[in-house]
C-alpha cells in the first residue's frame, strides 16, 4: 500500500533524531561516571548493551529505514508493471535492488536489537585466534559482505540522482565508518591493551554507536527526501494516463464488436 511522505519535513526530522541521540549519549555518559558499574540503570543506557534504550531506539530508525525503502520498492514495482503493459523500456527502475534493500534492513534491525553479529563473533572466536583489528571476529564475515554489498550495488549507486547518491555514500560511510572502522580501533585497542579500561572503552563504543546513529539519520533523511523528488514519480502520472488511454481503447474496441454482432 502507498503511504504518502510528501507534507513530512525531513529537516525536522533529522533534528527530532539528533536531538533524542543526544539525550541518549547524555544519559550513557552520566550512567558511565556517576552509577554504579552493572547496575540495572547503567545497563539500561549504556549504548554498548543489547536489548536496551539505545539498541531499542536504534532498531525502531533501522525499522524505519526499511518502510521508506519499502515505499520506494512498491512504487518502482508498481512502474515496472505499467512500463511492462505499455512496453516502455528506457528507465531501468532497480526494483529488485530496493526490495532487498528493505529485506537487509529488517534484518538490520533484528541485529541491532539482540546483537547476534556478537554471538557469531564469539563463535569465530573458538576457530580462529584473531589480534589486532580482527580482535572481534564478526568484522571478518561483515567486512566481505559489505565488499559483496558494495559491487552488487555499484550500478544502483551509480544510476541514482546526484544528490541522492551524495547523500546515501555519506550516510554508508558514517555508519561503516562506527560499525567495522571503530569496531576495528577497539578490537586493535583491547587486542593490545585488554579490556579492562572501562572508561576507554565506553569513549570508544560511543563513538562507535554516534557514527552508527548518524549514519541512519542522514540515510533516513535522504530516503524523505528521495521519496518527494523521486525524478520517476513525476512520470507515474503519464504513464498511469497512457495505461488508462490503452485500456479505454481495448474496451471502446470490445464494445463495438458487440454491437456489430
Amino acid at each position: 500500500m502507498a503511504l504518502s511522505f510528501q507534507k513530512v519535513s525531513s529537516r525536522r526530522v533529522a533534528t527530532g533524531l539528533c536531538g533524542a541521540i543526544a539525550g541518549i549519549f547524555l544519559a550513557n555518559i552520566y550512567g558511565h561516571l556517576f552509577l554504579e558499574p552493572g547496575s540495572r540503570l547503567s545497563i539500561f543506557f549504556d549504548v554498548n548493551m543489547e536489548k536496551n534504550l539505545p539498541a531499542t531506539f536504534s532498531a525502531l530508525m533501522l525499522l524505519s529505514c526499511a518502510v521508506l525503502l519499502g515505499q520506494i520498492a512498491w512504487v518502482k514495482l508498481r512502474k515496472v508493471e505499467l512500463r511492462n503493459r505499455i512496453r516502455d523500456t528506457k528507465n531501468q527502475l532497480f526494483a529488485t535492488h530496493w526490495r532487498l534493500l528493505c529485506g537487509i534492513f529488517c534484518i538490520m534491525a533484528i541485529d541491532e536489537f539482540f546483537s547476534y553479529h556478537e554471538k557469531v563473533g564469539k563463535i569465530l572466536k573458538r576457530h580462529l585466534d584473531t589480534e589486532g583489528i580482527f580482535y572481534y571476529d564478526w568484522v571478518i564475515p561483515g567486512s566481505i559482505f559489505v565488499v559483496i554489498f558494495l559491487v552488487s550495488y555499484a550500478k544502483f549507486v551509480i544510476h541514482l540522482p546526484p544528490a541522492t547518491r551524495r547523500r546515501f555514500v555519506v550516510a554508508g560511510a558514517l555508519f561503516l565508518g562506527g560499525a567495522l572502522g571503530m569496531e576495528m580501533v577497539s578490537g586493535n585497542y583491547v587486542s593490545i591493551n585488554g579490556p579492562d579500561h572501562r572508561l576507554m572503552m565506553a569513549l570508544l563504543n560511543g563513538i562507535e554507536e554516534l557514527f552508527e546513529m548518524l549514519g541512519i539519520v542522514a540515510f533516513i533523511r535522504a530516503l524523505l527526501l528521495y521519496l518527494q523528488s523521486d525524478p520517476h514519480r513525476k512520470q507515474m502520472p503519464a504513464v498511469r494516463r497512457r495505461e488508462l488511454a490503452t485500456t479505454g481503447d481495448a474496451v471502446a474496441g470490445r464494445a463495438d464488436a458487440n454491437k456489430y454482432r
